[in-house]
């Protein structure tokens, strides 16, 4: 057999590569700053000087554009080329324009964001978390505590205050680089050797700097820092307000018992011995301050009250007070008198004033008198006082509720705790209640 032979590959030889043609070189990367050597060399021309010159064809509408913009002219100058007016220079002149046009666009969305960024929420921190629910019947906490509140809105108003002045201030400076701008593309009123300059660094205002060159924002910002130092007093207060009598011991107590005997000192000029009740120019805030503090010793009978404000509430709380803080016989009269000033007003009765009054003007006072009174100690006096059937004709003619009131005063005094009030409250219980 014959063999078939095999052909051997045979390598063609590959043509040459052509010849690659060399890259052009890249085009300089124009970098623009007011300072480069090119415009160092023109001549200047503040554009007031050409305000101010004498006026001729060339300058005619770069004129009328500079008086509607008057606004603008400290930041525009120009530079003049005496030289020749080539390819050259119209290159320069153009890329010089453009950078310009870029800058003042970049200059103008960052005022937009500026005034975006001011913040008009400026409520204290502190006032939003600070939680006044279980303090709401303590006077002196809530007098700080609206103090605060005030303060803080002061605060909120001088803030927005000095926002508003930023917010206008920055306004005018974009409106004047927009008009800037503007005149950047306007190619017909700026003659064909002169290149506009824009001052753009003395539009690009920060806001400290916009509030340091108005006296009356240093003026609110000082007034905000007297105002936060006073604040932050006042928490201080608060707080201290708020932790007392933390200690639930016996030290506690003692403590408690002290207050209550310091409040039973300055509370005598305020007791009306004829008719065992505190008077009307009273100012019972420490006494309040004390028993309705989340920490004291009775706060859970006081609470029960407060939940549910009726007679049999009331004296559980008074009683247990009495024998837990060992009150002494000659300070009952003003304890009861003080409870009955203070706790009573959340039970008093909801009248419906359907009557006309009385026509007697001595009587239509002893109505008003009457039915405004919330203190049981007091109404009983009145009651007394008037008679118990004269002063009932009297509040009926005020509202047809007048008897709730009657009873409402026999609920929260005792015969036995205020022995003073003990015939009335009989003699209101035969000739009304009974009835």
């Amino acid at each position: 057999m014959f063999r078939r032979k095999e052909k051997k590959n045979i390598e063609q030889p590959q043509p040459a590569p052509a010849p690659v043609a060399p890259s052009p070189p890249p085009k300089p990367v124009f970098t623009y700053s007011p300072d480069m050597l090119e415009l160092q060399e023109m001549q200047m021309v503040e554009s007031q000087t050409i305000l101010d010159g004498e006026q001729n064809a060339a300058f005619s509408k770069l004129v009328q554009w500079l008086n509607l913009h008057v606004f603008c002219v400290p930041y525009l100058y120009f530079r003049v080329n005496s030289g020749k007016m080539d390819e050259k220079f119209s290159t320069f002149k153009q890329n010089v324009l453009r950078a310009l046009v870029m800058e003042g666009i970049d200059l103008i969305k960052k005022h937009e964001t500026l005034v975006k960024q001011l913040d008009n929420n400026t409520s204290s921190s502190a006032a939003r978390s600070f939680v006044i629910t279980n303090y709401i019947n303590m006077p002196t906490a809530m007098s700080t505590w609206r103090s605060i509140k005030e303060h803080d809105f002061s605060t909120l108003l001088l803030k927005r205050e000095i926002n508003t002045i930023i917010t206008l201030a920055v306004r005018d400076l974009k409106i004047t680089a927009a008009n800037l701008v503007s005149l950047l593309t306007s190619v017909d009123a700026i003659p064909l050797n002169y290149i506009p300059i824009i001052r753009f660094s003395e539009l690009d205002l920060s806001t400290s700097e916009i509030v340091a060159a108005r006296p009356i924002c240093s003026l609110c910002t000082q007034k905000i820092i007297e105002i936060q130092q006073l604040n932050s007093e006042l928490f201080t207060t608060l707080n201290d307000l708020t932790q007392l009598y933390a200690d639930q011991s016996e030290l506690s107590l003692q403590n408690q018992r002290n207050q209550l005997k310091n409040i039973f000192s300055v509370q005598k000029q305020f007791y009306d011995q004829e008719s065992n009740s505190m008077m009307l120019t009273a100012r019972t805030d420490k006494f309040e301050d004390l028993i309705f503090h989340p920490n004291f010793v009775c706060h859970n009978l006081i609470s029960a009250f407060l939940q549910k404000p009726d007679a049999e509430n009331y004296w559980n709380a008074v009683n247990d007070i009495l024998a837990i803080f060992q009150i002494e016989e000659d300070d009952k009269p003003l304890f009861l008198a003080l409870c009955s000033y203070v706790l009573p007003n959340f039970a008093a009765p909801t009248l419906k004033f359907d009557g006309l009054g009385s026509d007697n003007a001595e009587q239509q006072n002893h109505g008003f008198e009457f039915l405004a009174t919330t203190d049981p100690i007091q109404c009983l006096h009145q009651i007394k006082t008037i008679g118990v059937r004269q002063l009932a004709l009297i509040a009926q003619s005020f509202t047809t509720d007048w008897k709730s009131l009657y009873q409402f005063a026999v609920d929260f005094t005792d015969s036995q705790l205020i022995p003073s009030v003990a015939e009335i409250r009989q003699s209101i219980i035969e000739t009304v209640l009974s009835k």
